[in-house]
């Protein structure tokens, strides 16, 4: 079955959307999308401003959620 396309910002919503319901999501935290060659695109984590805590669940959801939207979902070759 073929991947569905998507920018950068449809797929940056659809991450925010379902990690900023996860518990320990701090707030304003934001997430970035790049191409990658290894694995077609990839989400680097934007902390909030001032923010020197690491949130190690925060990271390993954030993670899983990437690797589960990788499998239906491509960034369109334009982004």
């Amino acid at each position: 079955m073929p991947q569905i396309l998507k920018s950068k910002d449809e797929l940056r919503r659809m991450i925010l959307d379902e990690v900023r319901n996860y518990l320990v999501c701090p707030e304003g935290t934001d997430v970035s999308i790049r191409a990658d060659p290894d694995h077609r695109w990839t989400a680097d984590t934007v902390p909030p401003p001032g923010s020197l805590i690491a949130h190690t669940y925060y990271f390993h959801y954030l993670g899983h959620v990437v690797r589960r939207l990788r499998i239906d979902f491509d960034l369109m070759p334009s982004d």
